[in-house]
């Protein structure tokens, strides 16, 4: 489903090599299902790839890059990742702490 352009199964696909779930993990596959599946409009996708440049042991970690991917997901409704933008707020991770900002994203 994934090959045959599927949003979601093309967000899973990514996951499962991250996890390493069925197949080997690997940063580069997991990079290139997630922005297919960002690119297709998964706004869950497009948070789980800022995740991943934040904090991933598979690609060389973007902070600003992994900010600007989890923002637009949140900016554009995703759930996840207004709730992950929220505790970053909160924890001052990447960001300094901002409660203000934390409980807007929560």
């Amino acid at each position: 489903m994934a090959e045959l352009g599927h949003a979601e199964a093309q967000r899973e696909l990514g996951i499962a090599y991250i996890e390493g779930l069925g197949v080997e993990k690997n940063g580069d596959e997991a990079v290139k299902w997630l922005q297919k599946s960002a690119d297709a409009g998964n706004l869950r996708a497009l948070g789980n790839l800022g995740m991943m440049f934040l904090m991933s042991e598979l690609v060389e970690k973007d902070a600003e890059k992994g900010l600007k991917m989890l923002r637009e997901a949140a900016e554009k409704g995703d759930a996840t990742a207004q709730t992950n933008l929220g505790m970053i707020y909160v924890q001052g991770k990447y960001v300094p702490k901002d409660g203000a900002e934390a409980v807007k994203w929560l």
